[in-house]
């Protein structure tokens, strides 16, 4: 939006201040702004009109960014930090015991491993299919066993500590696809340990709505003991302030939003 708001108005005249937050996550478009912002915050400066910048973001290399902006200033906001364990997974489903079905839409089909089969085969021998055979004959086939699995990323010898139907799991995925099998899976088993809120981040909007419908129409989720939210810019301003609202106790909070 602010890049196209400069295409029209090239020294945001009508500006005073400009927020750019996560400015650690780079991209082309985000250097690219930043490029124009140093060069529009010198030439308000030289004209008089100085527009305040102020780049946040709570793991950037702050002292890199003050140089790139000519020793700007920084400050520092404390806060407090909690204790975070990872989980990948891997984990997830030795952890909940989920099976994925070989007709999930989670699981890969031969068609998928082919093109990515395909794709490796490329890398490994070119358009040769000698090259792509090779892979295939390395355990990038078409049947459903550990011996031949349909997710051309799975290393058998890399889970050989997980038990066997999580690595039948792992050799099936479609690591592209959003399993919300799964995440309701792992919503149980959290829901099974301790109290408090559950904050889950998915990719989008789209996301946010099919998970919201799955868990309103769950008997487990629905029956008072949940609050069930979605934290979106698209949902109205009273359902947002909902989600930082404090459930009665008994009553676990879980909020889906986008990261």
């Amino acid at each position: 939006i602010l890049l196209r708001r400069l295409a029209s108005e090239s020294l945001l005249d009508s500006v005073t201040h400009v927020i750019v937050d996560e400015v650690h996550e780079r991209s082309l478009q985000s250097d690219f702004l930043l490029a124009l912002l140093r060069d529009m915050v010198a030439a308000r400066r030289a004209s008089k009109r100085p527009l305040k910048l102020i780049l946040m973001s709570a793991t950037l290399d702050a002292q890199r960014f003050a140089a790139y902006f000519n020793g700007c200033p920084v400050l520092t906001a404390l806060g407090r930090t909690f204790p975070v364990q990872q989980l990948f997974l891997e984990d997830c489903y030795e952890r909940t015991g989920y099976r994925l079905a070989a007709d999930s839409p989670a699981a890969m089909r031969l068609s998928h491993a082919m093109s990515a089969a395909t794709a490796l085969g490329k890398a490994a021998g070119g358009s040769n299919s000698r090259g792509k055979a090779s892979l295939v004959q390395q355990g990038w086939g078409d049947g459903d066993g550990l011996g031949s699995p349909l997710n051309p990323l799975y290393s058998a010898e890399a889970y050989e500590d997980y038990s066997t139907a999580t690595q039948r799991n792992l050799a099936r995925v479609n690591e592209e696809w959003l399993d919300y099998d799964l995440l309701e899976a792992i919503l149980d088993h959290i829901d099974s340990l301790e109290p408090g809120a559950v904050l889950v981040f998915l990719p989008g909007f789209g996301n946010i709505s099919e998970m919201y419908k799955r868990l309103s129409s769950s008997r487990k989720y629905n029956q008072g003991l949940h609050w069930v939210l979605r934290l979106h810019s698209s949902v109205s301003r009273q359902d947002q302030q909902r989600a930082f609202e404090v459930p009665a106790p008994g009553i676990r909070k879980i909020v889906l939003a986008t990261n």
